[in-house]
Order: C-alpha cells, then sequence, then structure tokens
C-alpha cells in the first residue's frame, strides 16, 4: 500500500545517504567524487572488498534477506543470526583519535599513540556490534568459538569480547548453547571417505566448489547483463563516469546520457530527454499499462483523453521522475510518452501483422536465476573470464502462434537515425549480443521445463530489440532490431556453459 512504499523509499534512502557519509569522510570526497562513487555502486564495478553497504532491502520480503550491518540501521526482525566480526580488521593506511575535543588524524602512524587508535576503533566496532545484536526481536543466534593458537592474531573485536560476555550467561534459562562442545569439535574433519559412484550418477561439474578450497576461490558472483558490462568497459578503460547513472538489471544501462552534474542541454519542441529518467519512465509505463485500452485507442490522443487507467499511468511515472526537472512541461512530456507508447505497441513488427497490443498470452518483467555459467575469454573480446550465476530481468516474453518470444525495450537516443545500419551499430557497441545470449538460453530452458517435446523451430520464435523512439506506423521497420538465428546451437553451443 501506500505507506509501505513510503517507508520502503525512506529506508532506501537512508541506507545510501548513510553509506555515501560513510565514504565520504574515510576518503575526503568532493560532490563529483562522491557522484562517480554512486554511479560505480550503480554499475555494480565496487570491488568485492569495497563496501556492500548499498543494497536493495524489502521490508515485506519474506524469507532469509542479507544484509549488513550499516543496512540494518533501524530495521528489527524476528529471528537475526550474526554471521561477521570474528577476524581481524584490515591495517589502516593511518590513525585516528580524539584529542582534547578535536579529531586527529597521524599519518605518520606515531608508535606511542597506536593505542589511541586501538581504543577508538574497538569503541566504533562495540557499537556497531551493538546495533546488530539489538536487530532481533525473539531469536539471536550467535557464535561463539575460540580459534586455535594460530589463529589468535587474526580474531577481531567479537572473538575476544562474546566469550567472555557469555561466560555470564551459561546458566541463563533464556539462553540456549546448541552445541555445547563446540571448542573440542573439529570444524573440518581430515578423515576422508571414497565413494565410487557409477557413471549416471557422478557430477562431472558441481554446482558449488570443494569446500575444502579457500574462502575466496570457494566464492560464487551472482552477476547480471549490467555487471558484465560494466566490467567490459571498466577493463577497455572507457571512463565510468560518464557512463549512465546505473540501475538493477530491470532497467538496464541502455538509457541515453550518463549522470552529470551539468544542466540538461535544451530540448527539442516536442522530445522526451536524453536521460535514464525517460528510459525508466518509458519501461514503467509498459510494465504497467493495459495493452487492451492500447488495442482500442485509435491514436495517441485516445490513450490520454478515452482510458483514465492507462492516463494515469503515464502521469504517475512523469510525476515520478521528472517532478523536479528544469525543463519538465507535463502537457508535451505526456502526449510524448503515450505518442511513443501507442506506436510501440501498435506498429505490425513484421509481415505477419504481428502487433503486441493484440497479444494476451504475454508476461512481463519476468526474474529469472540461471544455472552456473561461463563466459570466456571468446565471448568477451579480450577481457577476463567470467563465471557464476546469472540474474536478470526480461523485459516481456509472450507466444504468438505457438513460439515464444523476448521482447527488450530500449530507449536509446541514437543521432543518426533508427535504421537497420544505426541499429545494428548501436547493438554492437553496447554488447547486446551477450544480452541476447544470455535472455535466449533463459527463456529456452524454461520452454523445456514446461514442454518436454520441445523444439527450438517449433517453439523458439525469436528476440525483437526495440529502439522506443524509432517506431512509428507508417515506417515499417524503423526501430526493429529482431533476431532469430536458424541453428540452435548459437545458443546452446559449448562457448556458452
Amino acid at each position: 500500500n501506500e505507506m509501505d512504499d513510503r517507508e520502503r523509499v525512506l529506508l532506501n534512502f537512508r541506507t545510501i545517504i548513510q553509506d555515501l557519509e560513510i565514504e565520504s569522510f574515510r576518503n575526503h570526497h568532493s560532490v563529483r567524487e562522491i557522484a562517480e562513487h554512486l554511479d560505480r555502486l550503480r554499475l555494480q564495478a565496487v570491488s568485492a572488498h569495497e563496501t556492500h553497504n548499498i543494497q536493495k532491502i524489502d521490508i515485506e520480503q519474506t524469507g532469509v534477506q542479507i544484509m549488513t550491518i550499516h543496512a540494518s540501521k533501524g530495521l528489527q526482525f524476528r529471528c537475526v543470526f550474526i554471521a561477521g566480526g570474528f577476524t581481524r580488521r584490515e591495517k589502516s593506511d593511518f590513525w585516528t583519535y580524539h584529542q582534547d575535543t578535536r579529531r586527529v588524524f597521524d599519518l605518520a602512524c606515531n608508535p606511542n599513540r597506536k593505542v589511541l587508535h586501538d581504543l577508538e576503533m574497538n569503541s566504533e566496532y562495540e557499537r556497531l556490534f551493538y546495533v546488530a545484536l539489538t536487530r532481533a526481536r525473539d531469536r539471536l543466534y550467535l557464535p561463539v568459538f575460540n580459534p586455535t593458537t594460530s589463529a589468535r592474531n587474526t580474531r577481531g573485536i567479537l572473538g575476544d569480547l562474546i566469550p567472555r560476555a557469555l561466560s555470564h550467561l551459561k546458566d541463563d534459562p533464556q539462553v540456549r548453547w546448541i552445541l555445547s562442545d563446540v571448542t573440542t569439535t573439529p570444524l573440518v574433519t581430515t578423515r576422508r571417505v571414497a565413494i565410487e559412484l557409477p557413471m549416471d550418477v557422478a557430477v562431472p561439474n558441481p554446482l558449488f566448489p570443494d569446500s575444502s578450497m579457500r574462502f575466496l576461490d570457494r566464492r560464487i558472483d551472482v552477476i547480471s547483463f549490467t555487471g558484465i558490462k560494466s566490467r567490459l568497459l571498466s577493463s577497455s578503460g572507457r571512463d565510468l563516469s560518464r557512463i549512465d547513472f546505473g540501475q538493477d538489471e530491470r532497467h538496464s544501462e541502455e538509457y541515453d546520457a550518463g549522470f552529470v552534474l551539468t544542466t540538461p542541454a535544451p530540448l527539442a519542441q516536442r522530445e522526451l530527454p536524453h536521460s535514464r529518467e525517460t528510459g525508466l519512465i518509458l519501461h514503467q509505463i509498459l510494465e504497467h499499462i493495459d495493452f487492451y485500452t492500447i488495442r482500442m485507442a485509435k491514436n495517441h490522443e485516445e490513450v490520454l483523453t478515452c482510458s483514465p487507467g492507462s492516463a494515469k499511468i503515464i502521469d504517475e511515472s512523469l510525476r515520478a521522475h521528472f517532478a523536479t526537472y528544469p525543463n519538465f512541461d507535463p502537457i508535451v512530456f505526456r502526449e510524448e510518452a503515450a505518442r511513443i507508447v501507442w506506436n510501440t505497441l501498435t506498429t505490425p513488427l513484421n509481415d505477419r501483422n504481428l502487433r503486441l497490443c493484440e497479444i494476451d498470452k504475454k508476461t512481463r518483467e519476468t526474474e529469472f536465476y540461471s544455472k552456473p555459467f561461463s563466459l570466456p575469454n571468446a565471448l568477451l573480446r579480450g577481457s577476463t573470464d567470467i563465471d557464476g550465476f546469472l540474474h536478470g530481468f526480461i523485459d516481456m516474453i509472450f507466444e504468438f502462434e505457438d513460439r515464444f518470444y523476448i521482447v527488450d525495450w530500449k530507449s536509446n537516443f541514437i543521432e543518426g537515425g533508427y535504421d537497420p545500419q544505426h541499429l545494428a551499430s548501436n547493438m554492437a557497441e553496447m554488447r547486446y549480443d551477450l544480452q541476447i545470449l544470455i535472455y535466449a538460453c533463459a527463456l529456452i530452458r524454461w520452454i523445456k521445463t514446461i514442454n518436454p517435446n520441445y523444439s527450438y523451430d517449433r517453439h523458439f520464435g525469436g528476440i525483437f530489440y526495440l529502439y522506443l523512439r524509432g517506431i512509428a506506423p507508417d515506417s515499417p521497420g524503423r526501430g526493429i532490431f529482431f533476431y532469430r538465428p536458424d541453428d540452435e546451437s548459437v545458443f546452446t553451443d559449448q562457448s556458452f556453459n
């Protein structure tokens, strides 16, 4: 409901602002540097050892939620598991402490002042973990262990404080010790048993790495096309601060302009801005609008005048993203948004008069997780291999004449126009070839699960990339990129595992 939506928005903003405050304080960033840091976060280009305090939190989500302690501030859960704080923090490049109410940054790391630095850092971590310990309403699960002699020098503040604190609660009826002999139970047994499996049972490529490997070697990435592309751009030397401001996989980086701290350029008389916000608006409208009302409208004006529901979706989407835009003209913008949507859904996409507004069997914003995959060097054009689990959102899947099709909305502004040559160039530049591969594999795997008699020729229709700004009923084929190879092996070849 509306109250829950407001609470979620406030929570998201608070989490983002807290992380930016920490980043600014630690690195003395300027406003532009903070904006660039936010770019990298949203483009998933921040490496694993950096911050993970920014994340999406769904307060209504059921099941397990994993978050950092910073992100958990202000929240409460029935059951909380603490995982972290048991190893020593990274060594500081300089020491910081307070002296006579003044904050001191000791860049020379004076040995005589180290104790002041350690005391202050320990106090900060104690306050931080107090936040973690008080997030639980009913149950708190806290691992307690005595490290081996060789590991004593690497344990963190919790490894010292918690065993001492809990020693006073041994007989407390509200405290339950799940495994009382944890100090004498080895974490990993050295005893190995060899079992020979028949060939049809053995798994040549297990889903998860061997548990005997180092933790960092066992880590499995969950990555989207957005994340893959940002890695490619980063490795190619592209300036990420000039790339789009970033978004989750539902709103990937096809939008027109990067996030820059400048005044928007003047627009043509009837034109939506070349910005990420325009892409968000059009995606939001196409996700929620009733296709039947578009089918009944004779032109885009009737979408606004004869369909209150469609007009409301357009107006709310515009207000949500353009309310503070300097050149926001609600009359012009709503008419242009309605024109783009009506053109897209009513223009025939092929010679069989396929029009999206007439499609009843469809699903929008389809989320998927893939099995483990590997993108080798050859596909990435010289970049490092990428592997792990794939996660993404497909804008729309529909069924037409017993075949399944993928639709991906693209709001890119292409200065040269939307003819086939310019579309092909943009597809290559934006690496949509990888996105096609990912989405097609996901759809084919799904079709196989619901139809044991799956046949590529009978059931896979192809992929439409619809460049929303270029589609018009009086210009057949303009703004429409379609791909369907004759040979399914393009999608199922072993180069994409």
